[in-house]
C-alpha cells in the first residue's frame, strides 16, 4: 500500500516525497530483519539455557540443556551440563 502511494507521488512529480516514503519502508523492514535477528540469536537460547538452569534448580537432574554454540551462552550451557552431571553422579552414588 505504501509502495503504491510512492509510485502515485512520483508520477504526481512528487519525487522528494516519494523517495521518503520509501526510505520509511526500508528502514522499517531492516528493523524488523533486526529484531528478528536478534531474537533468534539471542532470546531463544537465553531462553532455552534459563529453562534448563531452572529444572536443575527444581532437582531435574535429566534435564538436557542442547545448546551448541561458540560463545558465552554456549560456555553457560557447557558449564550447566558438567554441574548438572556431577549432581547426578553424586546423587546416584
Amino acid at each position: 500500500m505504501i509502495a503504491a502511494a510512492a509510485v502515485l507521488l512520483v508520477f504526481a512529480g512528487w519525487r522528494s516525497l516519494a523517495v521518503i516514503a520509501l526510505a520509511v519502508v526500508a528502514i522499517r523492514i531492516s528493523a524488523l530483519l533486526m529484531a528478528a535477528i536478534v531474537y533468534k540469536a539471542v532470546y531463544v537460547p537465553t531462553k532455552q539455557l534459563r529453562r534448563g538452569t531452572e529444572a536443575l534448580g527444581r532437582g531435574d537432574l535429566d534435564v538436557v540443556i542442547d545448546l551448541q554454540r561458540s560463545d558465552e551462552l554456549g560456555a553457560a550451557a557447557e558449564r550447566q551440563r558438567r554441574r548438572a552431571a556431577a549432581a547426578a553422579d553424586g546423587h546416584n552414588r
